[in-house]
């Protein structure tokens, strides 16, 4: 969880204040007290490397569906200005426009990341 500009736990407190995008931490860091920390702070799961990819896959595709459970469109979900996610028939839209279709592991992790980035922006104004 060593970013350049902050690290894991502090990306997901500030993830946290803005949205309940499904978390999935990885991390090299297998202590008990930062496992227990990452989910204390809201992480939806926590994986330590090294790891089985297919068990990865296993836990996005869990947290995936466990995030399709929000008010509203339970297909589409808006990420940041203009830029959106349909979760169900796995692409990218711009202004309601089809820019990409993604395999669904990676449509989890570019929601993730885009709000993320997201947080991080807005918490640097």
């Amino acid at each position: 969880m060593a970013m350049p500009q902050m690290d894991g736990f502090e990306t997901l407190h500030l993830l946290r204040e803005i949205s309940s995008v499904p978390v999935i931490m990885v991390t090299v860091k297998a202590e008990v007290s930062d496992r227990i920390h990452g989910l204390d702070l809201g992480a939806d799961d926590y994986l330590t490397k090294p790891f089985n990819p297919q068990e990865l896959v296993s836990r996005i595709r869990g947290a995936a569906a466990h995030g399709r459970s929000q008010p509203g469109d339970p297909g589409v979900d808006p990420v940041d200005d203009g830029l959106s996610i349909d979760l169900e028939r796995h692409e990218v839209l711009v202004h309601g426009v089809r820019i990409k279709s993604c395999a669904p592991p990676n449509i989890v992790c570019c929601t993730t990341w885009c709000r993320a980035r997201a947080a991080w922006c807005r918490a640097k104004r």
